[in-house]
């Protein structure tokens, strides 16, 4: 995943926390796909607002091709909820936390 060109340029950081639903085939359901907002925060507006939407659309548009291991419990497969969280700070990390559906 590539760091959106003006975010970057403009040297903004941010931290995005999505989660999501990793089917048997390990891809991600992309209707499940949203990011979590604090509850009682008011969503961004304006600059900063685009570039938080701009953020977020590079991380749907890299999930949609990610491949995740299938949740599991003994042998048998299931969906798996995910959250990851990117780290866009010049650089770019990801977090990931995955539990059984």
């Amino acid at each position: 995943m590539t760091y959106p060109a003006h975010p970057q340029s403009d040297r903004v950081s941010a931290f995005v926390q999505v989660e999501f639903v990793v089917d048997t085939s390990g891809s991600v359901a992309m209707s499940t796909v949203h990011d979590l907002w604090p509850a009682g925060t008011p969503r961004l507006t304006g600059t900063r607002g685009a570039y938080y939407d701009q953020l977020l659309g590079r991380i749907k548009a890299y999930e949609q091709n990610a491949k995740y291991s299938a949740g599991k419990v003994g042998t048998c497969k299931g969906p798996a909820f995910e959250i990851a969280t990117f780290n866009f700070d010049g650089t770019l990390s990801t977090d990931r936390y995955s539990k059984w559906e």
